[in-house]
């Protein structure tokens, strides 16, 4: 499971997976005092479609669970965010 590109698949309750999202955002200029926060979700609604949690298509039906989502930071899975920084004054193309 990994890049847009890849057929859905539905992962399996309790197996941890790998996942690297690249790219989902082009960039956000922070100034002096801002904030970042980090927000973990099952789904990418309004800007993609609904994920139902069940593996079937929104259009076919409108049944849902509850997903869980549960990040693992151990010895075993590290977990990490990677935000790359233009430093100031950096010409950058349009």
């Amino acid at each position: 499971m990994s890049g847009p590109t890849a057929k859905p698949e539905l992962v399996e309750p309790g197996k941890v997976y790998r996942l690297e999202l690249n790219r989902l955002l082009t960039s956000n200029l922070f100034r002096k005092g801002h904030r970042i926060r980090v927000q973990v979700s099952g789904a990418f609604m309004p800007h993609f479609s609904r994920n139902l949690q069940t593996g079937k298509s929104e259009v076919i039906t409108s049944a849902m669970q509850v997903g869980h989502i549960r990040i693992h930071d151990d010895a075993g899975h590290v977990s990490r965010i990677v935000l790359p920084v233009i430093p100031a004054g950096t010409a950058v193309a349009k």
